[in-house]
């Protein structure tokens, strides 16, 4: 998988289960499901597991040749251990979230940047 801490394997119809590996050590498992595809600028699915709730990926063109991707997470963390320490250790879980989404980010834009250079050397020897 192209983002860094996490790893993915398929399930049964459009189950996809998720580890999520945070960087200060815990992980959070989940299962991503009833994916539904709104043809050409809506995905939505539920997650349950470590983190229950819904997922939206709303894409809009913004010109020729790009897109943006707008998405919402609406889950909750559900392992009970998270729930005992958030008065205490909600700061360590926000800088671990935003460390994941980082590396997601930057990983995603290499992925797409060096895709696209691919994409555009193929078109040249055509």
């Amino acid at each position: 998988m192209w983002w860094p801490g996490l790893r993915s394997r398929r399930g049964e119809g459009d189950e996809i289960h998720v580890t999520a590996s945070s960087p200060v050590g815990y992980r959070l498992r989940f299962r991503l499901h009833d994916l539904v595809e709104t043809p050409r600028d809506r995905v939505t699915l539920r997650s349950d597991g470590d983190l229950s709730g819904t997922a939206t990926m709303a894409f809009a063109p913004v010109d020729a040749g790009h897109s943006t991707i707008d998405v919402t997470w609406d889950v909750e963390a559900t392992p009970r251990w998270m729930h005992a320490t958030e008065r205490l250790l909600r700061p360590v879980f926000v800088l671990a979230h935003d460390a994941v989404m980082r590396r997601g980010e930057r990983a995603l834009n290499a992925w797409l940047t060096s895709s696209a250079a691919r994409a555009s050397r193929r078109r040249r020897r055509r």
